[in-house]
């Protein structure tokens, strides 16, 4: 008989399931003659995935589902934001552009949301994050002042810190 993994969290085995899901629709163009097949084949990878990828419990963070929405509306707005004054400066042929690399330590506790929130400044305009070691982030930014840089740096890690923290 097929068991499950031990002490494997059913979130884990839903997120897996979901992602094989999300995968195999893409795959197969959502046809539905082929989810004869994903009835039997999903299930399989999952387990299969959990013996061969174990879910370590210390990297995954929590996530707070309640403040989501008020992130999403940060992301956005910072998005949005960033993304004007990137293009003022493309387009401005008097702009001083001084790109410079600031290094930040991340105090996000858990490893996931560090490399997460590393991601976010990534996706944020005039930013790039370069490198991440332990909690030493180094980013690429177009913006000449560091302190500025550094606050918003700062408000962003804030922000993914209630993200990721526990109800």
């Amino acid at each position: 008989m097929i068991t499950l993994p031990k002490n494997v969290p059913l979130y884990f085995i839903i997120i897996r399931f979901c992602v094989f899901l999300m995968v195999w629709l893409l795959l197969t163009q959502a046809n539905l003659d082929a989810l004869s097949f994903a009835v039997i084949l999903l299930p399989l990878a999952t387990l299969i995935s959990l013996y061969l990828f174990k879910p370590n419990h210390t990297y995954y963070a929590t996530l707070n589902i309640a403040f989501l929405p008020r992130f999403l509306v940060y992301f956005v707005k910072e998005s949005l934001s960033g993304g004007v004054n990137t293009a003022l400066l493309a387009i401005n042929p008097r702009a001083q552009l001084s790109p410079t690399l600031v290094t930040v330590t991340v105090t996000l506790e858990n490893e996931s949301a560090r490399v997460v929130f590393a991601q976010i400044v990534s996706l944020l305009p005039g930013t790039l994050s370069v490198h991440l070691d332990g909690q030493t982030l180094v980013v690429h930014t177009l913006n000449q002042n560091k302190q500025d840089t550094t606050k918003a740096l700062l408000k962003c890690e804030n922000m993914m810190n209630k993200l990721f923290s526990a109800l």
